[in-house]
């Protein structure tokens, strides 16, 4: 499994009813009931009731050959962006509980360094 840290990410909602991109999250957010056309709906939460559209670039780094270059600096890391779209099932209250993938090339696990890790 590949591990690589997250350097940044920038995201955009789309409604997923209509797939056309949005302003809000209000815009881009349809209730489970009315969304008639959802090709995962076989797969959803029985708790989901709202379903939002994310479109993310996410940017990582990547291994790079070793240098004895001195001093280091960040220019000489790698940087690879990549594109997701997916959705998010939130409950009632609005907690997201899952969503689905729009493509099969997606990341495995994403974490964060747990509470004391850079103490």
């Amino acid at each position: 499994v590949w591990n690589h840290p997250a350097l940044g990410y920038k995201y955009k909602y789309f409604n997923p009813q209509t797939m056309r991109y949005v302003s809000t999250l209000q815009e881009a957010t349809v209730s489970r009931n009315g969304f008639i056309s959802d090709r995962f709906a076989r797969y959803r939460s029985p708790s989901a009731v709202y379903i939002t559209g994310i479109a993310m670039q996410l940017i990582y780094l990547v291994e790079t050959a070793p240098t004895h270059k001195t001093p280091d600096h960040p220019n000489y890391d790698r940087r690879v962006a990549v594109d997701y779209v997916y959705d998010l099932e939130m409950d009632a209250s609005g907690k997201i509980i899952g969503g689905e993938w729009y493509q099969n090339r997606h990341p495995d696990f994403a974490w964060t360094p747990g509470p004391g890790a850079y103490a």
